[in-house]
């Protein structure tokens, strides 16, 4: 080798044992810096940081140390990967709920660092300045925390950045001035910035990021429009802008976007007609335009969008047909225009979508008949043709759909029957052809549905012996047949539906006397048999003890009321008048205490209706706690609404005289809290009065009432929508927390259950009773009677009776179970939770355990449902100290839910747990 050769090779082996020895030096610091934030976050014992310890190098061979030992021994610690010079390259926390900042990380202490994750935390504060000093970050990963304050500047200077995640955050600031500070790195290409606080508008500046793949500015307060220059974005893959308030037309220059993928615009305030340049999108999978204002026709030229998947132009105001065109999407799996005003015929190029699962059209101005050739979408499971002027017969062609569940045929012009075999494929769940002409045999032809969940069937001209014409469905909930024409008496059949929650069929030519053995339908909580010609009220009518609205009036029913009725303690609404009823009125009706609708008129009672019943309507003022103004009964006192001279309604809460000392405690631990508390989901005292005979609270007015009511009730519970129960879920957690947390001292509710949890007009939670309520001292005993309501009490106080603020997290679960299920979870826990691995849970779907009155969820909202699911049965857990804080379950309520890595309908119960 030439001498020259040898002193280069001389030169560069010192400056390899030079740059090593220096990176080993670093690789020390390294690892004190990553101690000294380990020691400043509140929780520096967590599992995951359990390696993080240092330990005394121990390879050693005559004067050379091993790297990896000497560099500070981090490279073995969970989440820290080194290169082989033992300095830092990754650090990696994922979902481990560190608590804490990140002003004490030194960032100059890692200069080869180039991945740095703190994905899903309760990280909070603003991200450091001085995080430009990892010149080398490529790839940075801040989402599911709670920084806050403004994505800092100096950002800017991380050249080699080529991704930003930091979604789900609280951070805000200006979008332009971000944009600005960002546009030089030019190998940037994924920016997620969705679901924060940020605000203003999308600056042209944005079409300098010509690397950009994927940009997430979903849930902002993003104003103004679009700007053309996104068209600039020509690698550009993800473009995510929904729930924004962004105006303006869509500009044509998206078009030019090749790569793009999903295109998701959806609820904001768009305007204008859809350019038909997306048309040019070919690689394009799914495109989210609903809930804007769109005007004018689909494109034609969406029909050259072969790759996509799924099209949802729901709730915009486009008119038009649609275009034969979309019948050549052939990947399509979702297509969604519910909500415009489209017109003409529906085409039958539709039935070329044989991939197609929803085919939503419902509320527009479609006419003429349903095309046969939707019986080609043998995959479809909802079919909604709802609120058109569709004319003519069902096609027999239905008959080949074998996976249809939800059938929409309401509001429309149909006539003739269903097709024979319909439900030969046996999956069908939900029925709807209310307001139709259908032909007196279409119930006939349902009698082999026998996976009827909900059949609505009302004002049509539906005729035939009403014991007859329909078949068992034992897992039918919800049924409709008023203003039909059906005859005959009411069968035993109608005591078998077990699952029967609501039945109406008023105001068709039913005669004779009711059924005894509909006193077995033990799940009715409304019966509507009103405007026919029934004989008699049977007592056991009385065994419903779940009904609370009850409409036997304009019929012919003679004799008396039976008392039984009087047992019916949950019952709101009874009407009983146009009859021929005689006799006394049954004494025992004073003990329905949640009535608030009485009618008795027009019968022939031997006697006027009782002071004592007329305490269960509802005037203006109590009138000295006059009784007909009361509104509820509980174990220590009554409730009255109360309208002031002000013009604000009330509620007072009247404690009964000479009730003994408990209901003098209850009387004094609610003053004693809610004097304390201060917090938008907690009902808020008025006012109190202390005297011998007559002591009250009053409180807000809560016009929705409590929970375990409004769940009880179809009507309301399909009125509390999904984003209403994640909201209702959200609400209550804030409470507790700060009960827990906030309070000075902290107070434990004990008694955390649906029917304490009142909703206002808005539908907002706030919870009441705080009569159990314990102030909880951490250092000192706490242990007393106990309190609470059985199904919500936590397993553990079987045997100890201490006051502790994790049994309020078990109870707030089983509420939280029951929001989302629609009714008390019951049985479901103790088979899920007596064994660490419950085979149960690998067969059980949550798609089949959620409120099945309501739509399956989607999207942004899906992933919200399927979040709360998770927390819900973290709280619980059988062992206390494995439940999380109120404190925990409501930042995890307060950032938005990480996107589904299925479908909803396929996640287990296991996947839960």
């Amino acid at each position: 080798m030439a001498p020259l050769a040898h002193y280069f090779l001389f030169v560069l082996i010192i400056l390899a044992v030079s740059s090593a020895s220096v990176t080993t030096r670093s690789a020390g610091s390294e690892a004190e810096a990553l101690l000294q934030w380990k020691d400043s976050l509140h929780n520096p014992s967590d599992l995951s940081l359990l390696s993080w310890k240092l330990l005394r190098p121990h390879n050693y061979s005559s004067g050379h140390h091993d790297m990896k030992s000497r560099g500070g021994n981090c490279c073995r610690w969970t989440g820290i990967v080194c290169n082989r010079y033992g300095s830092v390259m990754k650090i990696n926390l994922t979902s481990s709920n560190l608590r804490g900042t990140l002003q004490n990380f030194s960032f100059s202490s890692f200069p080869n660092l180039h991945t740095f994750v703190l994905y899903n935390h309760s990280l909070y504060g603003s991200i450091p300045s001085h995080i430009s000093n990892l010149s080398r970050l490529t790839y940075l990963d801040l989402r599911m925390n709670h920084f806050s304050g403004n994505i800092p500047s100096e950002m800017g200077l991380l050249t080699s950045l080529r991704v930003i995640y930091l979604s789900m955050n609280d951070l805000n600031g200006s979008l332009p001035l971000i944009i600005s500070s960002i546009r030089n790195l030019s190998s940037l290409s994924i920016l997620t910035m969705g679901a924060n606080k940020i605000s203003d508008f999308i600056p042209q500046e944005i079409g300098r990021l010509k690397s950009l793949v994927e940009l997430w500015l979903f849930e902002n307060h993003l104003v103004n429009s679009i700007p053309a220059s996104i068209g600039n974005l020509s690698h550009l893959s993800i473009l995510s802008l929904y729930t924004n308030k962004i105006t303006g037309s869509i500009p044509r220059e998206l078009g030019k976007l090749e790569s793009l993928t999903e295109l998701s615009l959806d609820e904001n305030n768009l305007t204008g007609s859809i350019p038909r340049e997306l048309g040019q999108l070919k690689s394009l999978v799914e495109l989210y335009l609903d809930g804007n204002h769109l005007t004018g026709s689909i494109p034609q030229a969406f029909g050259n969008l072969s790759s996509l998947d799924e099209i949802d132009l729901n709730d915009n105001c486009l008119t038009g047909s649609i275009p034969a065109s979309i019948g050549n999407l052939s990947n399509l799996t979702g297509l969604y225009l519910y909500g415009n005003q489209l017109s003409h015929l529906v085409p039958s190029a539709l039935g070329n979508l044989v991939k197609l699962r929803y085919l939503e059209l419902g509320n527009n101005q479609f006419s003429g008949p349903i095309p046969s050739e939707i019986g080609k979408l043998k995959s479809v499971i909802w079919l909604s043709f709802y609120g058109n002027k569709v004319t003519g017969s069902i096609p027999l062609e239905l008959n080949n759909l074998t996976n249809l569940e939800y059938l929409q045929l309401q509001a429309n012009l149909l006539s003739g029957d269903l097709p024979e075999n319909i439900c030969f494929g046996g999956k069908l769940k939900e029925f709807y052809a209310s307001y139709n002409n259908f032909t007196p045999t279409i119930q006939k032809r349902l009698k082999s549905c026998t996976t009827l969940i909900r059949i609505e069937l009302q004002a049509n001209q539906l005729t035939g012996n009403i014991s007859e014409v329909f078949g068992i469905y034992p897992n039918l909930y919800y049924m409709d047949l008023s203003n039909n024409k059906f005859y005959g008496e009411l069968s035993e059949m109608w005591g078998r539906y077990n699952n029967l929650s609501m039945l109406n069929i008023s105001n068709n030519e039913i005669s004779g006397q009711l059924p005894v053995e509909l006193g077995k339908a033990s799940q009715l909580r409304i019966l509507d048999l009103s405007s026919n010609l029934l004989e008699k009220i049977p007592k056991e009518l009385g065994q419903l003890k779940l009904l609370f609205s009850l409409k036997l009036n304009n019929n012919s029913l003679s004799s008396g009321v039976p008392t039984e009725i009087g047992m019916l303690l949950e019952l709101r609404q009874l009407d009983l008048s146009s009859n021929n009823l005689s006799g006394p009125i049954p004494q025992d009706l004073a003990n329905c205490s949640k009535l608030i609708y009485l009618n008795m008129s027009k019968n022939k009672f031997s006697e006027i209706i009782p002071f004592q019943i007329g305490k269960l309507e509802i005037i203006e003022a109590t009138e000295n706690f006059e009784s007909k103004y009361c509104i509820g009964v509980g174990g220590y006192g009554s409730v009255y609404k109360s309208l002031l001279s002000t013009g604000e309604v009330v509620a007072v809460k009247k404690f009964h005289e000479n009730s003994g000392v408990l209901s003098q405690e209850s009387f004094k631990s609610e003053i004693s809290a809610l004097t304390k508390v201060r917090h938008r989901n907690i009902i808020k005292l008025l006012g109190y009065c202390s005297h011998r005979r007559h002591s009250f609270l009053v409180y807000e007015f809560m016009e929705e009432g409590s929970l375990a009511k409004i769940l009880s009730d179809n009507m309301k519970a399909m009125e509390l929508d999904w984003t209403k129960r994640v909201n209702v879920v959200k609400g209550l957690a804030d409470a507790i927390s700060y009960m827990h947390l906030e309070c000075c001292p902290t107070i434990v509710h004990r008694d955390i259950s649906s029917k304490n949890v009142l909703l206002d007009a808005e539908f907002e939670a706030h919870i009441s009773d705080f009569g159990s309520a314990r102030i909880f001292d951490p250092e000192s005993s706490n242990w007393t009677s106990f309190a609470g309501t059985f199904g919500y009490s936590a397993p553990e106080l079987a045997f100890t009776m201490e006051v502790n603020q994790k049994s309020d997290v078990y109870s707030y679960g089983v509420v939280t179970l029951e929001v989302i299920m629609g009714k008390h979870p019951g049985d479901l826990i103790s088979t899920l939770l007596t064994s660490s691995s419950p085979p149960a849970a690998d067969r059980i779907l949550l798609m089949d355990v959620i409120d099945q009155r309501l739509s399956p969820p989607r999207r942004q909202i899906a992933e919200q449902v399927a979040s709360v699911a998770k927390l819900a049965f973290a709280c619980i857990h059988p062992s206390p100290q494995s439940r999380p804080t109120m404190k925990q379950v409501s930042e995890k309520l307060s950032t938005s839910s990480p996107s589904l890595l299925q479908p909803l309908d396929m996640i287990t119960l296991k996947q839960l747990l």
